[in-house]
């Protein structure tokens, strides 16, 4: 059975999708491939971490085309196809589920796509929802006649950026990396305005990325004393080698941008929610959010899908 996945526009969130309902099919016993049609520049990169996924029974690690698709859903039990967004590739016998992103005319999009499916569209996941939202529009969906969805409430870890995601908006130099590219950075904070409380102020906050001015080496200093793991450090100033040495010693990455500290906020602004599905904790996490967002009667809803 072919479950093909499509999203009414880019940045939906449909990889994310297809990454949790893969890991619940896989706990419920189900022997679960998944594919990524080419036809988008995010194709290559989520065929990577499609085929980096333990569920995944036929790993590919470089996107295919629709015939390749119809020739492996005709040997799989359970087969998992992500299109490119906006997308609906004809495929015979597909149950289709629909990703959408939330907005205020979600209810219109969504049904939009499910009239042009017809007897195909098999479900709906709504993403980004906020908390207040949840139930109006759940009521929304019904009234349209659409099928109970799944709604996927906003969550801070699947909308923060990667490491590499920071530095490759920030153009910045890294150091000290280490293959941690894809460590993700859900609690991003800018350094105090002194040095003396420093190592209080990281105690209480716990930041994984802090940002730090390059003429203030001693708060860069304090930061590192105050154990926090990685440091975003801005402006044009040369770091001193004593904090290059120490963050060297400490396997500390320090991701070196010539923008100022009000040009980063704007940018790490642009990024959360808008980056790629990337990194083993966003993994985790969609596999547990999945499992929580199932309507009533659980994996009862993918079993509907699947067949």
């Amino acid at each position: 059975m072919l479950i093909r996945v499509v999203s009414t526009g880019p940045l939906s969130g449909k990889t994310t999708v297809l990454c949790g309902l893969a890991q619940a099919l896989s706990e419920s016993g189900a022997s679960v491939s998944l594919l990524r049609l080419s036809g988008d520049v995010n194709a290559v990169a989520d065929a990577k971490l499609l085929a980096s996924l333990p569920a995944n029974a036929r790993p590919n690690a470089e996107p295919v085309d629709l015939a390749v698709a119809r020739e492996v859903a005709s040997q799989e039990s359970r087969l998992l196809l992500e299109a490119p967004a906006g997308e609906m590739p004809a495929v015979e016998d597909a149950r289709t589920i629909i990703v959408a992103r939330y907005s205020e005319s979600i209810v219109q999009e969504v049904g939009r796509f499910a009239d042009a499916l017809g007897e195909q569209a098999s479900g709906v996941v709504v993403t980004f929802v906020p908390e207040r939202r949840k139930d109006v529009l759940r009521q929304a969906l019904a009234a349209a006649g659409l099928r109970e969805p799944i709604l996927l409430l906003e969550d801070r870890l699947l909308a923060a950026p990667t490491l590499h995601d920071v530095a490759e908006a920030m153009a910045a130099r890294t150091m000290f990396v280490d293959g941690r590219a894809d460590d993700v950075l859900d609690r991003i904070y800018i350094s105090s305005i002194s040095a003396d409380p420093e190592q209080e102020y990281v105690a209480r906050l716990n930041p994984n990325l802090l940002i730090v001015r390059s003429d203030k080496p001693d708060q860069q200093l304090a930061a590192l004393n105050g154990g926090v793991p990685r440091l975003l450090i801005t402006g044009e100033m040369p770091v001193l080698s004593y904090v290059l040495e120490r963050a060297e010693e400490e396997g500390i990455p320090l991701l070196l941008t010539a923008l100022e500290t009000p040009q980063v906020v704007e940018r790490l602004e642009g990024l959360y929610g808008a980056v790629p599905m990337r990194g083993r904790a966003k993994l985790d996490r969609i596999g547990q959010v999945m499992k929580e967002s199932l309507p009533a009667g659980g994996l009862a809803w993918i079993s509907g899908v699947a067949g």
